[in-house]
């Protein structure tokens, strides 16, 4: 089960395991507008219902009515839910409900849990049995890679270990271990990452190099991670920035570009003059990240289905500010 806690600028994400994330409601906000526009950037969870006989007539009047109301051509229900994933699903006697709008609490068969904000729900009779599908957007995450970290646009940050003297001799099999295993918990998390863009141009240093070939090992593991899932909704996607881009120097909330932060790689935290935003160097260049790696895919996407000529640049620009 997953549940949504509010609190100021942020939402904490609770997993059925017990882990969690903090997240900034701004940067989801930005991951809202970009599913949005992006095709096909949601996950289908569908499960079976088991409705009481006074269930199955309010579910049967609201198909109907749904049906003449939007022409469709399907037998459905539809409805964006007004509350948390969370809160719509209900646990009693080891049983799963579902809080169906206009109809109640109805029992589910739910052998796994929806994952991600849930923009739309169907409920569907085919052949005689009830079904619920939750529309979740797909996650995803700004990567900033750092000399001796991975730093994420929800603040997430995984440090490589310092290497004590007496594993030297074990040195690139540790650090080899701790990509794969950073790889493979970013990949269960998110959906769609965005890396900022990396080259070795012989002059990088040993850190970079370490996180170029993170970023080979994320992909590697990403078309493995692929191969097992036929449903192409389901599959994982790895988008890097076509070109170098400042993210570190620039405000995520104004777009100020502060050019100091290019020559004083040291300084870690820096507070933004034009809109007084403080800044943690890392996550504001995740979140750069992020937002113009959005931009970049949907640019793609449309140059790709020839549609070049109709883009609205102004649709395209990603406004932080809350609804």
């Amino acid at each position: 089960m997953h549940l949504f806690l509010y609190f100021g600028d942020y939402i904490r994400i609770i997993y059925k395991n017990g882990d969690y994330q903090t997240v900034n409601r701004k940067t989801l906000n930005v991951c809202d507008k970009f599913n949005k526009i992006e095709k096909n950037a949601y996950k289908p969870y569908t499960y079976n219902l088991f409705p009481n006989e006074r269930q199955k007539e309010d579910i049967d009047h609201l198909i109907k009515e749904s049906q003449v109301e939007e022409k469709k051509a399907g037998i459905v229900y539809s409805y964006e839910p007004d509350k948390p994933i969370g809160s719509i699903i209900k646990y009693r006697e080891q049983k799963a409900y579902v809080d169906i709008m206009d109809v109640g609490e109805v029992e589910a068969d739910m052998f796994d849990y929806p994952v991600g904000n849930c923009h739309e729900i169907h409920v569907k009779k085919v052949s005689g049995v009830y079904r619920i599908t939750f529309y979740c957007y797909k996650r995803v995450v700004g990567i900033d890679l750092g000399e001796r970290a991975v730093i994420c646009s929800t603040g997430e940050r995984f440090e490589l270990p310092q290497i004590e003297l007496k594993k030297q001799s074990k040195y690139w099999e540790i650090k080899q271990q701790w990509k794969e295993s950073v790889a493979m918990q970013l990949l269960l998390d998110y959906d769609i990452l965005f890396l900022e863009y990396l080259e070795n141009d012989g002059n990088t240093r040993q850190g970079f190099e370490d996180m170029i070939t993170f970023s080979d090992v994320l992909v590697e593991k990403a078309e493995i991670f692929n191969k097992g899932n036929p449903k192409e909704s389901y599959k994982k996607e790895i988008y890097k920035l076509k070109s170098k881009y400042p993210s570190t120097q620039i405000c995520h909330i104004c777009g100020y570009q502060n050019e100091d932060m290019a020559a004083n790689l040291q300084k870690r935290n820096w507070m933004c003059p034009y809109c007084g935003t403080k800044h943690d160097r890392d996550i504001n260049a995740a979140i750069n990240i992020l937002r113009h790696g959005m931009e970049e895919k949907i640019l793609n996407n449309k140059m790709e289905e020839n549609e070049l000529s109709s883009i609205d640049l102004s649709k395209v620009h990603f406004d932080v500010t809350l609804d």
